[in-house]
């Protein structure tokens, strides 16, 4: 896994889930801090999602398979399961190359060849 993206992902799904407790702890309390309770909760529920965004990207998936993270932990749980595509921290290997075989962003269309 990339060891950047590890890291804001667990930032981004340890601060979503204790914001996300504290929300719905708040907003069963009663009237008066339901209007505390609910920012709090979605903050917490748009933290753990873009944590999970970290995450799958971290394992060289789309970044938007963290949507997932709409599931809460069970989706956590799913990205969780995936197969890992960045080991040793590097690119994806099975994208490696991509379908023109290995060419740089920006070198197509090939240069002209000179027929002399």
């Amino acid at each position: 896994m990339i060891a950047e993206k590890v890291k804001k992902s667990n930032i981004g799904v340890g601060i979503g889930i204790v914001l996300e407790i504290a929300g719905r702890v708040l907003t069963a309390s009663g009237a008066p801090l339901i209007f505390l309770g609910i920012p709090i909760l979605v903050a917490g529920v748009v933290i753990f999602i873009w944590g999970c965004f970290n995450y799958s990207e971290a394992k060289g998936y789309s970044r938007y398979l963290g949507f997932l993270g709409v599931a809460s932990c069970i989706g956590l749980i799913v990205l969780i399961l995936l197969p890992d595509k960045c080991k040793n921290g590097g690119p994806p290997s099975n994208n490696a190359g991509g379908p023109y075989g290995g060419q740089q962003p920006g070198s197509w269309p090939p240069p002209p060849s000179n027929p002399t």
